[in-house]
């Protein structure tokens, strides 16, 4: 069986098909042969966030979820199919870059956002205005709590510590953390640059796994392959393409930007 805490990798498409398939219906009804030609790391990183809910026990009748920086991601949408409550939370109300990823309007018209043909059941969806650094609600309130390439996106990595340490305080005992976040291949010796944190594995572990009181499932396997590095995209065209409008061909998996090269990693750990 493939591993949960690991970086991402071209042939994961392949051996996670039936996954994907499961978490991307509305997809397979456009692409038959769904992952193949359709090799993108964000819809990696969301079908290891759902693996890794369900396989620990986070995904039943009863459950209640939080998404931290959820945005209007399919991850909110599909959740809903599976347990009891999904609260997405994200600066919803905090006019800023992400915008586009985290729209006001998301909060009263979420059907907007909903890929066509995909199931989802509204009545199940709580969306919230809220700081991930300063999560409003009790100790112990949810079975699961994920979230996708949002953390590197929280401020110094004093700030990312403290919305990890609130991710794993908002967890029940037993309660399962499964997130994904920016990862290093290979590069300078920093953390990133601007708005953007690219963790390697202390730092990973340091400012995220330790700090939310989580054991994480299985040990960590952040390697990577020729095959996968050979699908390098650099991060400044992968934007333009996007923001004009065109498809970014794939695989979409590695990505390089001021010399740092890059890819996602998935985290996924039980509450003890």
């Amino acid at each position: 069986m493939m591993g949960y805490n690991r970086t991402c990798r071209l042939a994961d498409f392949a051996m996670l098909a039936a996954d994907f398939c499961e978490v991307y219906p509305h997809e397979v009804a456009v692409h038959p042969d769904y992952p193949t030609g359709q090799e993108y790391r964000k819809s990696w990183e969301i079908t290891q966030i759902v693996r890794g809910l369900r396989d620990f026990g986070a995904l039943h009748s009863h459950a209640r979820l939080l998404g931290v920086g959820a945005g209007h991601e399919w991850t909110i949408y599909y959740l809903t199919t599976r347990v009891e409550q999904v609260f997405a939370t994200d600066l919803y109300l905090a006019p800023n870059f992400w915008d586009e990823f985290a729209p006001a309007e998301f909060m009263s018209n979420p059907e907007k956002y909903a890929p066509a043909g995909a199931a989802w059941n509204p009545q199940r969806l709580v969306v919230q205005h809220a700081d991930g650094r300063a999560l409003p609600y009790p100790d112990g309130f949810f079975d699961g709590v994920f979230s996708a390439s949002s953390i590197e996106h929280f401020g110094t990595l004093d700030e990312i510590t403290q919305a990890a340490r609130e991710m794993g305080r908002v967890l029940k005992p037993g309660g399962v953390l499964a997130l994904a976040t920016e990862f290093k291949l290979g590069g300078p010796a920093g953390d990133g640059w601007g708005n953007v944190v690219v963790f390697d594995p202390e730092t990973l572990h340091r400012h995220i796994i330790e700090p939310s009181g989580c054991e994480m499932v299985d040990t960590a396997d952040y390697d990577t392959d020729d095959t996968t590095l050979a699908t390098k995209q650099g991060l400044d065209w992968v934007v333009t393409t996007a923001h004009a409008g065109k498809v970014i061909p794939a695989p979409h998996i590695v990505l390089e930007h001021l010399g740092y090269i890059f890819t996602s990693a998935s985290v996924v750990g039980v509450k003890s």
